[in-house]
């Protein structure tokens, strides 16, 4: 039987930023998170015609509520190989890592949705 190895994964958000509040965040990380991690191409589009003033208070409110969220840690004993892991959020975002774990390795992988 061959060694296994531990792969843990870390999902939802960074954890930098599940335990950072959101007044915390710097401007460009709020539009740079809001932006690109946790929303549907459509709700994009909708933003992007916003102007700036009237954006930044939407964003600050869901930097907020996606900060609250903890991180949600899995810790999974494989087989050494290569792996696809695929994380999807609530909002049905997702993110695909793929992972070449040794024998004995410990991976952690983090999915930032």
């Amino acid at each position: 039987m061959p060694p296994h190895a531990v792969l843990c994964v870390s999902l939802v958000v960074q954890k930098y930023y599940s335990f950072v509040g959101a007044r915390r965040c710097k401007d460009h990380e709020i539009k740079h998170i809001c932006k690109y991690h946790g929303r549907q191409a459509g709700e994009r589009d909708v933003e992007e015609e916003r102007t700036e003033a009237s954006r930044a208070p939407s964003q600050a409110q869901t930097c907020q509520q996606r900060t609250r969220q903890a991180s949600k840690d899995l810790y999974i004993e494989v087989s050494p190989g290569i792996y696809s892991v695929t994380a999807i959020s609530d909002d049905m975002v997702q993110q695909t890592l793929v992972v070449d774990v040794n024998a004995g390795q410990s991976v952690d992988l983090t999915f930032v949705l």
